[in-house]
């Protein structure tokens, strides 16, 4: 009986491995070809984002305008716990 259920085990086992080694021959050809779409895409994106891209704003020491990279950057009010209370609780 040990030799049916071990022959079973067996053919289990080798159809498991049958499939990973199939998923991944197929994840292996599908890769570039979603390489090749997204690289095809970034392409034909950037020739219709150029007329919608703005130019940066000079100042006059002549360099970018860095207000508004400064306003993404800043804390929010309101927006979570202050650190600096909670470091000072702590201690």
């Amino acid at each position: 009986m040990s030799q049916i259920s071990s022959a079973a085990q067996l053919r289990n086992t080798t159809r498991a491995h049958w499939i990973a080694a199939v998923s991944a021959l197929l994840a292996l050809v599908a890769m570039p070809a979603v390489v090749l779409v997204l690289a095809i895409d970034g392409d034909s994106g950037s020739a219709s984002s150029a007329a919608v891209e703005q130019t940066p704003v000079a100042h006059s020491s002549s360099g970018p305008d860095e207000s508004a990279v400064a306003a993404a950057v800043a804390p929010r009010p309101g927006a979570g716990p202050d650190e600096n209370r909670t470091a000072i609780a702590v201690r």
